[in-house]
């Protein structure tokens, strides 16, 4: 054989220098253990044709192979339960012995017990199932878990060993393939269409740089898993109702995180766990943890756990379960947002990915079968110990009352769903100068979804530590304006003895719809005694742009309204005679530069001849900048370290604890305006994210709306900084412009789509 050293130099470059290789699909035994199999049962490769982590799996595909399954498996019961924006299926893959699906109605609620303070000290536990439930992918593009779902379930449904019929046996393992099928789906869609033959890795291709918004949000473009106390969305729904219909004792949340790091599991960082959660939930997630360190040092993958990620806001996958008896797993995988590609800590294949996902599903399943009496026992304590801690609880429960019927179904609905108990006042009951009639909703804490009460009730002030991965508070009778308050023992309220479920209504803003549903079809009230005609909205969307904000107003409009309203893509606003179109424009926080001097100058005009520019967060500091509105925001004055002389800085690049990740503060609110119409009560919670403040107006042109109070805050951590700052601050402010106006909200007044309280000022802006 003759050698060509130029060709071989050749190929050697472009292997270890170009990155670039043939795609290299892996045996099933690098995946799963090397144990008998049942024959009958496809693997994943045999059904799809290649092998998981050749391509990334659309969710029709996962969905195909889920039903196959349940038709060649009697280990599986096959539920959907329920669907998405886009219909389509969220299901869960029930596995237990062929013996305990006869029975498997009568082993859920023999589980159930262990959540019933009353009988579970007498409970039999070694005849009480464990429930693990194990999910995926609630971020679409981060695919690797929904890849390793398939690999998990022909693992429960084929495999053969000891280990696996005696964790059938003895518990109920629940897959849900996927929590985001949307997402999954778009951004399946967007890898493989931009996949090489020869498979590279270098950041630069196409293929790592998804069109906004990615594949991580849902349809709305909302982090599903920011939604699991709000229940805003389909998705989120159905998963809690299936969640309290099983009570697991075990849920893991399968994540990705950046390139460059390793593998994390919790417990997270220490001092930012919910004060909320039990230390016997912390412990015990560690000792699960010694699982997940033996699965993944056999493979060679490095880990760490109790950094960077926290257990403080509830409305996570990963925590909700802390307050409901169970123990919540986030896993989070360094991702390759692809099929391959370079990173710090060399060169990482998809499928490497979705093996530390399969090994640390395999390892929480042997934790729970070797811990699965002390899982049960610390389900059982959990809700004795919930009695003693309402019993010591000097507040014992929460009023709550408003004249909006709409308002009240639509908080009921949220209660129900969260399966909390009320009761009834039978006489009038007044405190804090609010009189609440009879028949106000008393939520008492003596419960045994006390947790769940008094986190979605409690105002939080005090915290161990100044860093969150997320919000710090979510009040939600706040989110929704309503009155309410604490009672105590001492409180002479007048109640109906008996505990009621809530029922889960479809009541959700039909008033407001039908309302605003006129309006849109006549002429509408103006604050200049002009009529102008119905609303036709648009929305600028894109590079730049928060998906998360503008899916909020996207959603509002569009399904919580009914209206239509037009998405414009930034990159195709650049004429922007199109405005002529519409007469409200809606900008987002978000970066704005790409609009260039030209399409600035033509809005100025469409403002001018009676548009009107609703703005929010960063945008607002955009339109400030180009002259669209005459407002300036505030500096923090800091010293510098060189000079030693005090300057201004824009808090706009706050940091650590001089951040606002998300917190609530009292604001008065000007009733004289049409923006407050159907406003009766001049304070109004608001919800602030970011460190944004505005300077007192100038101009007497521009009206203020909303004011931050003298002392603003109710509930979620600020530092004493920005506190100062927000003082007195402007939080609504509007000026018009010729015909036109300018609306300027601080904050996005229907932040993830349950700022309930906002939503009215939000459609009173765009009906102005």
């Amino acid at each position: 054989m003759i050698y060509n050293p130029r060709l071989i130099a050749i190929v050697l470059y472009m292997i270890f220098y170009l990155n670039i290789s043939y795609a290299q699909p892996k045996d099933l035994n690098y995946y799963l253990p090397q144990i008998e199999y049942d024959s009958s049962i496809p693997t994943p490769e045999e059904f799809l044709g290649y092998q998981i982590g050749e391509w990334h799996i659309s969710h029709d595909q996962l969905v195909a192979y889920c039903k196959e399954l349940a038709r060649l498996s009697d280990r599986i019961a096959l539920k959907e339960i329920g669907r998405t924006h886009e219909n389509r299926p969220l299901l869960n893959l029930i596995y237990t012995t062929p013996e305990n699906h006869k029975n498997l109605e009568a082993l859920r609620k023999q589980h159930l017990k262990l959540c019933d303070a009353e009988i579970s000290k007498s409970l039999d536990l070694n005849k009480t199932p464990l429930v693990l439930y194990q999910g995926y992918s609630i971020h679409g593009n981060e695919a690797s878990g929904s890849n390793a779902a398939m690999l998990n379930a022909y693992y429960l449904a084929a495999g053969e060993s000891k280990a696996i019929k005696s964790l059938l046996e003895k518990s109920i393992v629940i897959i849900d393939p996927c929590y985001n099928p949307d997402g999954l789906n778009r951004f399946a869609t967007w890898v493989n269409m931009h996949k090489n033959a020869n498979v590279i890795g270098d950041e630069n291709d196409r293929e790592f740089s998804e069109e906004w918004p990615g594949g991580r949000t849902n349809h709305y473009w909302f982090d599903l898993n920011r939604d699991w106390l709000l229940l805003v969305h389909p998705e989120s729904r159905a998963r809690i109702k299936n969640f309290h219909h099983w009570k697991p004792n075990v849920l893991t949340d399968h994540h990705e995180m950046g390139k460059n790091s390793t593998f994390f599991f919790q417990p997270g960082v220490p001092s930012r766990t919910n004060p909320n959660t039990p230390q016997k939930n912390q412990d015990l997630t560690e000792d699960i943890a010694q699982y997940h360190m033996k699965y993944l040092d056999a493979i060679g993958s490095e880990y760490f756990m109790k950094k960077r990620y926290d257990d403080f806001y509830y409305g996570k996958g990963s925590t909700y379960p802390d307050a409901n008896g169970a123990i919540g797993i986030l896993f989070e995988q360094a991702s390759t947002r692809g099929h391959k590609q370079e990173t710090d800590n060399g060169m990482r294949e998809f499928s490497f990915a979705i093996r530390n996902q399969v090994a640390t599903s395999l390892s929480t399943q042997e934790a729970c079968l070797n811990m699965m009496t002390v899982l049960k026992e610390y389900q059982r304590d959990f809700y004795l110990n919930v009695k003693k801690e309402a019993a010591d609880n000097p507040t014992k429960g929460y009023i709550f009352y408003d004249d909006d019927k709409t308002k009240m179904s639509s908080f009921i609905n949220k209660l129900g769903q969260h399966q909390i108990l009320y009761q009834k006042t039978t006489a009038d009951f007044a405190k804090e100068q609010i009189t609440y009639p009879s028949g106000s909703y008393y939520i008492p804490l003596d419960q045994k979804d006390y947790k769940l009460v008094k986190t979605i009730f409690e105002k939080v002030s005090t915290f161990r530590d100044s860093i969150f991965y997320d919000v710090s508070a979510w009040t939600l009778p706040l989110a929704y304006d309503l009155s309410y308050s604490e009672i105590t023992s001492s409180d002479k309220l007048k109640i109906s003895t008996k505990k009621n479920q809530f029922l889960r209504t479809n009541l959700i803003d039909k008033t407001y719809q039908k309302l605003y549903a006129e309006r849109s079809d006549t002429l509408v009230y103006s604050d200049d005694n002009n009529m102008v005609v119905k609303p036709k909205i648009a929305i600028l969307v894109g590079d730049g742009i928060s998906a998360y904000y503008t899916g909020a107003m996207w959603h509002t409009v569009d399904k919580r309204y009914g209206l239509p309203i037009t998405k414009i893509d930034i990159h195709q606003f650049k004429n922007s005679k199109r405005l002529n179109k519409y007469n409200t424009l809606i900008m987002a926080s978000g970066r704005y530069n790409e609009l260039d001097s030209t399409s600035v100058a033509e809005m100025k005009d469409w403002i001018q001849n009676g548009g009107k520019l609703i703005c929010e967060g960063t945008a607002l500091r955009w339109a400030a900048k180009k002259g669209l509105v005459d407002l300036s925001f505030k500096k923090r004055m800091v010293k510098d370290p060189k000079t030693g002389k005090m300057k201004a800085m824009s808090t706009a690049s706050s940091r650590n604890a001089q951040v606002i990740g998300g917190a609530i503060f009292a604001t008065e609110m000007n009733l004289d305006h049409p923006l407050t119409e159907g406003y009766t009560d001049t304070f109004y919670p608001s919800f602030k994210k970011g460190t944004h403040f505005l300077e007192e107006p100038t101009k007497a042109d521009i009206k203020v709306i909303l004011r931050y109070t003298e002392n603003p805050s109710l509930s979620g951590y600020v530092s004493n900084k920005n506190l100062d700052m927000i003082k007195g601050s402007p939080a609504l402010v509007m000026q018009k412009q010729g015909k036109g106006k300018v609306i300027c909200f601080v904050d996005n007044p229907v932040f993830r789509g349950y700022w309930y309280g906002g939503f009215r000022l939000f459609m009173n802006a765009i009906f102005l």
